[in-house]
């Protein structure tokens, strides 16, 4: 039996009250209504698939990122989000820029990772996330044409993978007959092969979110120094610690390490001596709390 669909305006409405959650004048009203509205709007988004094409559903399920961001700096930013602003170019009155302004300093607060540049964001976990004068930034237009450059290439990537996997008897829609889940004794070859266009795919459409965004705020000037490589290198990978905190992508970490702290306070409280900030206790916390908020993002996702 499947699903019934979400209504058409369902997505674009969760994401207008995003926006118009910041652009709002900032007061203790805006606050409670953004942390209401918000999930209110997301819940259906999440129960109901957008398409029959799971794909598709699972791309308009990712929100979930985007969603907890705005959560996390409303709920966590005192007394407001607009004291988060960028250090070159924003008053740290927000509130009195106009509304064009505005609107590009909510859009750079929610897709900016790593919040580089702004006036509150945590230590880098990477050295390419704090360019030195010995890493040369690239000029504005070797940005801009390596960015093109690599989107055209990931996209043909995403094309490919894509390709493969709707052939598989695992994409048809529940309904069809000739829908399958994949068996755990087909052969080897071919389970590697769909994980690798899976991952690929993944790792693919990550990579090439970013390279948009990037290319876009630096069209409308946003320094080149402020999207650094998104992934580090694999030859870095030497530990857990090393392939989670360096290698692998650090667009959440803005968004789950307040998360993470409320909680290492609580456990602090609880847990004692073992618990206080600083202390390994506290830290397994925040990483353990992290990981849970992530794997549940992306089961939400799935399910989406």
């Amino acid at each position: 039996m499947t699903r019934p669909l979400q209504p058409p305006w369902l997505l674009p409405l969760h994401h207008l009250l995003i926006l118009l959650s910041f652009l709002a004048p900032p007061s203790p009203t805006r606050r409670r209504l953004s942390l209401l509205l918000i999930p209110l709007t997301f819940i259906p988004v999440l129960l109901r698939p957008i398409s029959t094409d799971p794909a598709a559903s699972y791309g308009a399920a990712t929100t979930w990122v985007i969603t907890l961001r705005a959560i996390t700096v409303h709920l966590f930013s005192t007394p407001y989000p607009e004291l988060v602003h960028r250090r070159e170019t924003d008053p740290v009155d927000i509130a009195s820029l106009s509304l064009l302004r505005k609107l590009e300093w909510t859009v750079s607060l929610l897709f900016s990772p790593r919040l580089i540049g702004f006036s509150q964001r945590p230590q880098p976990s990477r050295p390419n996330d704090a360019p030195s004068e010995s890493t040369p930034t690239p000029s504005r237009i070797t940005f801009i044409l390596r960015a093109l450059l690599h989107s055209a290439l990931l996209y043909l990537a995403i094309d490919l993978g894509r390709c493969y996997t709707l052939t598989q008897a695992y994409t048809l829609p529940l309904g069809d007959p000739l829908f399958q889940l994949p068996s755990e004794t087909s052969a080897l070859h071919l389970r590697l092969l769909n994980l690798a266009a899976q991952g690929t795919s993944a790792w693919c459409f990550i990579s090439l979110q970013y390279h948009l965004l990037s290319l876009l705020f630096v069209l409308f000037g946003s320094s080149p120094a402020s999207w650094p490589p998104l992934f580090g290198s694999l030859s870095d990978a030497s530990s857990l610690t090393k392939l989670w905190g360096g290698v692998w992508h650090q667009l959440l970490r803005t968004t789950i390490a307040p998360w993470g702290r409320a909680v290492g306070q609580v456990a602090g409280w609880a847990m004692g001596d073992y618990g206080q900030r600083g202390t390994i206790g506290y830290r397994i916390v925040i990483v353990m709390t992290g990981f849970a908020l992530s794997g549940l993002g992306h089961a939400a996702a799935v399910w989406g």
